[in-house]
């Protein structure tokens, strides 16, 4: 008796283990299924997105095999091309030309409008017949004769400026005797005379020193290394002085006559003022931009 319940307790035991066993194996096989299922829909997106891809470079590919053809057609329009490009260099090199021509012309009768010439002491400049010295060395000048003098140079620098093309740090406000300078950084003020007269000593110099601070920027955009800030009309003589230099040509050393100011105003070419190698159509009516109104000799700014 003893017997058969041992061996119907090993056969339980088997099927016991059997039956772990099966358990077992059931949920590896569901894991791999799971794992079977989880890799065949990767499968499918890949080869979903293998086939956009496909799609997308069908018309590239029909590019790519265009290409040698388009490639032949636009080889049959290179020298067309490369005849309008020389066409195109050829007339901005006129046109450039042109325009330092102007720029010459412009130039050379602002000059001649406000004509710089040394005194006979070799420290003072005059412009317009009226004497200037250096900056900081007004005593014992006439005060009037000063700001008449940094007038004129007040409204050479600001039209030099447009002809050339140069952003003043400092704006100009020409206007004779009364002329000024404007200053947005100051704490003080925003606006120096360059008046003598009625003016603070203090701001009226340090309008001159900003007026020099201008030319100075002239000079160094025209190519000049080093600069004495303080003289002014040498400077402004300077900068007329290297234009020729650059030009091959000879300075403007008179002064246009009224008579002739009035012939250029009205179209005609005044005498004694013209610039070589330009014509009559290329001379432009920079005295209509210096000067306005009936007062040719007071050289009024716009």
């Amino acid at each position: 008796m003893k017997s058969q319940l041992d061996g119907k307790v090993k056969k339980l035991k088997v099927s016991v283990s059997q039956a772990q066993a099966r358990r077992a194996w059931a949920r590896e096989l569901s894991q791999i299924e799971k794992e079977v299922a989880e890799r065949k829909q990767e499968c499918d997106e890949l080869a979903a997105a293998v086939s956009d891809k496909k799609e997308k470079l069908l018309p590239r590919t029909a590019a790519i095999r265009e290409a040698p053809k388009v490639l032949e057609s636009h080889k049959g329009e290179l020298p067309e091309i490369r005849e309008s490009v020389e066409t195109l260099k050829e007339n901005l090199q006129a046109v450039s030309s042109k325009a330092e021509r102007y720029r010459w012309a412009l130039i050379t009768q602002l000059y001649s409008v406000y004509p710089i010439h040394p005194t006979k002491d070799a420290d003072i400049y005059q412009i317009c017949g009226t004497k200037l010295p250096n900056s900081l060395s007004f005593s014992g000048f006439d005060v009037d004769a000063v700001s008449t003098g940094l007038g004129y140079v007040c409204h050479l620098v600001f039209h030099l400026s447009k002809f050339l093309g140069i952003c003043l740090k400092s704006p100009l406000k020409p206007c004779l005797t009364h002329s000024s300078v404007l200053a947005e950084m100051s704490p003080t003020a925003t606006e120096f005379p360059l008046c003598m007269k009625g003016s603070e000593k203090m701001h009226f110099e340090y309008g001159v020193y900003l007026l020099n601070k201008n030319i100075e920027q002239v000079l160094l955009a025209i190519g000049f290394k080093k600069t004495h800030m303080k003289n002014t009309l040498p400077n402004l003589s300077a900068i007329y002085a290297m234009h020729c230099n650059r030009q091959g040509r000879t300075r403007v050393e008179s002064r246009p006559e009224p008579q002739a100011l009035l012939a250029s105003s009205s179209g005609k070419k005044p005498t004694g003022t013209s610039s070589p190698d330009l014509d009559d159509d290329d001379l432009p009516p920079v005295r209509q931009l210096v000067l306005s109104g009936d007062d040719l000799d007071g050289r009024i700014s716009l």
